[in-house]
């Protein structure tokens, strides 16, 4: 494909998207966490504390929050109540900071609607993010053709367009883990300290998205020891694979800028246990004592929200399918909700790409079968 033509096509793609997102971002209603999301990451610049919201780490929070510091905000009538009730630390305060937010939108004398577009500006540039690392990405595996049809299909995904305007996270660490992907694509080219620092970052970047990013340690870990058995440098991969280990716990740190409160009087423990379905068989003492140990190791709010997230997988989460409401959520929940979500033309993309990839046998990155399986993998499996 000729330069002119390829700059022209991705030129007008990426203007499309950046134009549709910032016109949804001012339209769109609120969605309902996005107000939790805004109020955690606005009290975390300005009062560098990370009681709301724990369940979601805190560095996309943050960037949706920068916005709102260019105006003059006023705080709801019940902040200290509010606040307080929020203070102790193994108590998941959903509640306050959920009536906290929206009395700060929409009873404090605050432009809601100002602060909503706001606060959605970096959720856009994060779509136009996602976009361009795949059409990177496509680029780099595939050729330019085949990058053009990757950028189409994302600048007119319906589920990319749908949350990429909105001030959560799920756009966003979409966005982190295909950037750690290409990152980790780098270092396996060309393996060195450096570049394993670098994905160490990489990876801290998408944790500190959302603990979904901690997903790509696994992948990560598998794919250096396949390396490692390859290049028979057993000794120096598995060495880099600490220093990325040792860059993500160091980046954690300053994440939640060397901040490890521990609030462990009477009241937190009788409102967690109150609140809380304590996972695996441990109690709430048992869960009190392992805080006290680990806040050595890592800031006391990412052990909380990691606690929360085995809270939720332990006992699971309601939900609705097929005009059914259900507790706890059903096995089949996700598998049920890939099918029914998914574009139909994804489905068709990887059914298709599957056929061709297993008839043919051309070179791998040339094979049409792969092209479409890179595509559709890269659209539509973030």
């Amino acid at each position: 494909m000729a330069n002119r033509l390829y700059r022209l096509l991705t030129t007008v793609l990426f203007t499309w998207v950046a134009v549709a997102g910032l016109f949804l971002a001012w339209h769109d209603s609120l969605t309902t966490d996005e107000g939790v999301h805004m109020a955690s990451g606005y009290t975390i610049l300005t009062r560098h504390d990370y009681r709301f919201d724990p369940e979601h780490t805190p560095l996309f929070k943050e960037i949706t929050a920068l916005p709102l510091l260019a105006i003059q905000l006023q705080p709801p009538s019940n902040d200290a109540a509010l606040w307080n009730a929020a203070r102790p630390t193994l108590y998941d305060a959903w509640q306050q900071a959920r009536q906290w937010s929206d009395e700060w939108l929409y009873k404090s004398g605050n432009p809601a609607d100002l602060m909503k577009f706001l606060a959605r500006i970096p959720a856009v540039a994060s779509l136009l993010g996602l976009c361009y690392l795949l059409l990177y990405l496509a680029n780099q595996w595939f050729g330019r053709q085949v990058a053009v049809w990757t950028l189409f299909f994302s600048a007119f995904n319906p589920t990319l367009l749908a949350h990429g305007h909105l001030a959560n996270d799920d756009v966003a660490v979409a966005t982190a883990i295909v950037f750690g992907i290409a990152v980790f694509w780098h270092y396996v080219k060309s393996p060195s300290l450096l570049n394993s620092v670098l994905v160490g970052a990489a990876v801290t970047i998408a944790v500190g998205t959302k603990f979904t990013g901690l997903g790509l340690l696994p992948l990560f870990f598998v794919s250096l020891i396949w390396l490692a058995w390859q290049k028979k440098q057993v000794v120096r991969t598995l060495g880099h694979g600490l220093i990325i280990l040792l860059t993500l716990w160091i980046g954690i740190w300053i994440l939640y800028g060397f901040h490890s409160p521990l609030y462990l009087d009477s009241t937190s423990i009788d409102l967690a246990n109150k609140a809380w379905h304590i996972p695996y068989g441990l109690d709430l003492n048992q869960i009190v004592h392992l805080a006290q140990a680990i806040q050595v190791w890592l800031p006391l709010p990412f052990v909380k929200g990691l606690i929360i997230i085995a809270n939720s997988t332990e006992y699971g989460r309601g939900g609705f399918l097929f005009g059914t409401t259900f507790y706890p959520s059903l096995w089949y929940y996700f598998p049920a909700i890939i099918v029914l979500k998914t574009q139909v033309i994804a489905l068709i993309l990887v059914l298709v790409g599957l056929l061709l990839a297993f008839r043919s046998k051309a070179r791998a990155f040339a094979n049409p079968g792969y092209q479409l399986l890179g595509i559709s993998f890269l659209v539509f499996g973030v």
